[in-house]
């Protein structure tokens, strides 16, 4: 079994996006990480990306090289990149999990830290803990 790369970043939006925005962004990620083989879930929370990214390595460098140029977002920072033996979001195209009035404290933490240019004080693992935390819990609750 081949290895699996997985990103996980966060970026700041250039101008908080309405449903109809994260509807349009999350309707070609999913159709074309199907065609891609890409897995993963993204967290948007007061203008702030949260994603995990996973799939063959040279498709991941690929798409993250489009994701980081993209100009709809800026300080595009990777908080983890690794390969590992088997994915996490296995079952999601994209999942996307609307936080908008209840934000679990530890993704409002891990914003801050980002807000406020502290990135180096989240401590390695947070964000995926965290990702997997919400895999964990709204498995049912994904769009």
């Amino acid at each position: 079994m081949s290895q699996i790369r997985q990103i996980i970043y966060v970026s700041s939006s250039l101008a908080e996006l309405n449903t109809d925005a994260l509807n349009q962004i999350l309707s070609v990620a999913r159709s074309n990480n199907e065609k891609n083989d890409v897995t993963g879930v993204l967290l948007y929370h007061l203008g702030i990306f949260l994603q995990v990214l996973e799939g063959a390595e040279s498709t991941i460098d690929k798409l993250f090289s489009t994701i980081s140029a993209d100009k709809r977002h800026k300080r595009v920072i990777v908080l983890s990149d690794e390969l590992i033996e088997s994915r996490d979001f296995d079952n999601w195209r994209m999942g996307y999990i609307n936080v908008k009035d209840n934000p679990p404290k530890g993704l409002v933490d891990l914003l801050t830290f980002y807000s406020n240019e502290e990135l180096a004080l989240i401590k390695d693992g947070r964000a995926k803990s965290l990702l997997l935390s919400f895999k964990n819990t709204h498995s049912n609750s994904i769009l």
